[in-house]
């Protein structure tokens, strides 16, 4: 005990001796520069009144659009497809739900249907499919040829191609010809994305990333603006 309690003094012998009167070293810090905008921020009820006027018009012109009755349908399905990429679908569900309704039953019109491209067929599917409406695979019977493989000529249509890779995602269990387009369409749209130009290849490459029913909203689709614009250049 003595002798561990006289090791202990000789070790503190040793240590230098610290003055009292010691401070940490002073550091000078760039000033930051964003300065007093956090500490000062305040809001402008003039231009919060702004903002939320123009929310609303933008609103009512995208409801207008949406229940426009000289639109196609396959117009209506881009812009439904559009507003729900961008995350404010739930600002119109009432007016989408009634649209997808009525495209629902006239695709039990098969003449009508009959005349539908790759992308208009896909994207019909998929959206009436996430809204959970009852819709057959069938429709893609008419792109398979004789030997039961998707026709040659659809290798070179890459918004056909990338419409129904998005459909063949929301696949249930025991839908061939969708896993068919599954391995179809990945096999294409790798084959040719390098080729394609914006914005087409961006939509390409995310879509191969992730499907767009898996993602998240606002991602991969154009703003919201563009639309109103070619809307009233149209008009």
């Amino acid at each position: 005990m003595g002798t561990n309690m006289a090791a202990a003094t000789n070790v503190t012998d040793t240590l230098p001796s610290i003055p009292n009167d010691v401070r940490p070293p002073i550091t000078n810090y760039s000033p930051s520069m964003w300065g007093d905008a956090f500490t000062s921020f305040s809001f402008d009820d003039k231009v919060q009144e702004k903002y939320a006027e123009s929310i609303q018009e933008l609103k009512h012109q995208v409801r207008s659009m949406l229940m426009s009755e000289g639109s196609t349908t396959i117009e209506r399905l881009i812009l439904v497809d559009t507003i729900e990429r961008l995350g404010v679908g739930y600002h119109f569900e009432q007016e989408i739900e009634d649209q997808l309704r009525e495209i629902f039953f006239q695709s039990q019109d098969k003449e009508l249907q009959d005349n539908y491209d790759l992308f208009s067929t896909a994207l019909q599917f998929r959206l009436l499919r996430q809204h959970r409406y009852s819709v057959s695979c069938n429709v893609f019977n008419k792109f398979k040829d004789e030997d039961g493989e998707f026709e040659k000529t659809l290798t070179s249509d890459a918004k056909g191609l990338l419409s129904l890779y998005e459909a063949a995602n929301v696949r249930i269990h025991g839908e061939d010809v969708l896993e068919d387009a599954v391995a179809f369409t990945s096999h294409h749209l790798n084959r040719m994305v390098q080729e394609l130009e914006p914005p087409l290849q961006c939509q390409v490459k995310r879509a191969l990333e992730q499907p767009v029913h898996r993602g998240v909203s606002k991602i991969g689709s154009p703003p919201l603006h563009f639309l109103l614009r070619e809307e009233r250049t149209e008009k």
